[in-house]
């Protein structure tokens, strides 16, 4: 479980920047990133609706890739 939530935080640190979001913390299962900070986007809402957009399927990938039941909400 630790080694798949290593790897899936790790794309997820790699679609942030992709998406011009911020990762804030890492609390247990937990991923909370921001966009908009430390640098304005006036594109903020859009850029959080992408990269939740892209962790789903990031999720989906490593489900299958895994063969492992896991469902993360985003």
């Amino acid at each position: 479980l630790v080694k798949m939530l290593n790897e899936l935080f790790a794309r997820f640190d790699e679609l942030a920047e992709e998406n011009q979001c911020l990762r804030i913390k890492l609390l247990g299962d937990c991923y909370y990133c921001v966009s908009g900070l430390p640098e304005p986007n006036r594109y903020h809402a859009r850029s959080c609706v992408e990269m939740g957009l892209a962790m789903v399927k990031a999720i989906k990938k490593v489900r299958e890739a895994l063969n492992v039941e896991v469902d993360m909400r985003v």
